[in-house]
């Protein structure tokens, strides 16, 4: 049978023993509390940044040869412009292939057309838009050139700016 000093005893070591854990458990949540981590807006991917930027480029091309050639097809001047189109295909050289020198608006069937028959094409080119101009691009189409994120983003930001002045008629595109 326990007497009462021990019971007295037992119960104030269990009382220091609650006030221990109280304070460890205090403690616990002071030092080791969980951090919730800021998520990182995820940037987007190279592929993304392409695409978003030859949209840009799209548009701003359209735009401007909406102007210059009345919304009609650079190349065939009948139809109305419905896509870009390289004059050097990107496919042939990457030095170019961003270049809005080498993009035209064009129909759906002058783009078709242009990669059924390309000799007879480029003859059009040549004609249309300068032999000196067709042969500058030409020749820069094998410069080496290697895009970065920044650039993309420079890209969209320089392209959607031109588009949107060309559309408010703030600049005119040099004919």
């Amino acid at each position: 049978m326990l007497n009462a000093t021990t019971f007295h005893d037992a119960l104030k070591q269990a009382q220091e023993a609650r006030i221990r854990a109280d304070k460890r458990a205090e403690k616990a949540k002071t030092l080791w509390t969980k951090v919730k981590r800021v998520k990182r807006k995820k940037l987007p991917s190279m592929a993304r940044m392409k695409k978003m930027a030859w949209e840009a480029l799209s548009l701003f091309v359209r735009a401007r040869d909406a102007v210059r050639f009345n919304g009609k097809c650079a190349i065939c001047r009948v139809n109305h412009i419905e896509c870009a189109y390289h004059l050097i295909p990107a496919s042939e050289g990457a030095g170019v292939k961003w270049d809005a020198e080498n993009i035209v608006g064009a129909c759906f069937r002058c783009n078709y057309m242009e990669h059924r028959f390309r000799m007879s094409y480029t003859l059009k080119h040549m004609s249309l838009f300068g032999a000196d101009k067709i042969m500058a691009i030409h020749n820069r189409r094998n410069d080496i050139v290697q895009y970065k994120r920044h650039h993309y983003a420079e890209m969209i930001v320089k392209y959607t700016q031109m588009r949107l002045d060309i559309e408010r008629g703030i600049i005119k595109p040099c004919i």
